[in-house]
C-alpha cells in the first residue's frame, strides 16, 4: 500500500494498492492519520446503517414471498 497527501485548496490523501486507488479529503486541522481514522470510521458507521436496512428489506421479502 501506499499513500500520499497533496496539499493544495484541499488536503488530500491518495492511498494506491494493486488495481486500485482511493483519493480522501483530509480534514483541515487534523493530521492526515486522525482525518484518515475519522473519515474510516464514519464510513464504518454509514455501512452498518445501510447493513441494518438491506436485512431489514430482505426480511420484508420473506415475509411477502409466499
Amino acid at each position: 500500500m501506499q499513500v500520499r497527501t497533496f496539499i493544495g485548496a484541499n488536503a488530500y490523501a491518495c492511498i494506491t494498492v494493486p488495481g486500485r486507488s482511493l483519493d480522501v479529503l483530509l480534514s483541515p486541522g487534523k493530521s492526515a492519520s486522525a482525518s484518515l481514522r475519522e473519515s474510516a470510521a464514519e464510513m464504518q458507521e454509514q455501512a452498518a446503517r445501510l447493513i441494518a436496512r438491506a436485512e431489514l428489506i430482505a426480511q420484508a421479502a420473506d415475509v411477502i414471498t409466499p
